[in-house]
């Protein structure tokens, strides 16, 4: 069994997706959104104003963290989506593929 050893904490500035855009992708929006963050996917989620940012496919995890491979899935979160244009395409149990309506139907 590997241990893991904290050796350093560091503190960082918490950025918006609409920041990194601005920054790195000169204010364009992007065509594939993957989030994978432990845990604070409905939270990152929830902060994306889908007026200015449209991706046309997104991969979330949508079931919470279980030991015993029973977690539940995160109904809010995949209202949430689904209410902002997006269609439920697949899903893998533990993340959602998401693909916006209007994409899809061209």
């Amino acid at each position: 069994m590997c241990e893991t050893l904290v050796t350093n904490i560091r503190r960082i500035k918490l950025i918006t997706i609409e920041q990194i855009i601005k920054k790195y992708n000169h204010g364009k929006a992007f065509d594939f959104l993957s989030i994978d963050v432990e845990g604070l996917d409905e939270k990152i989620i929830k902060s994306i104003n889908f007026e200015n940012i449209r991706p046309k496919v997104i991969c979330c995890e949508t079931i919470s963290f279980s030991t015993n491979g029973r977690g539940i899935k995160n109904e809010g979160l995949i209202s949430h989506i689904v209410n902002n244009g997006y269609m439920n395409y697949a899903d893998t149990n533990i993340n959602t593929i998401f693909v916006e309506k209007e994409f899809w139907q061209r």
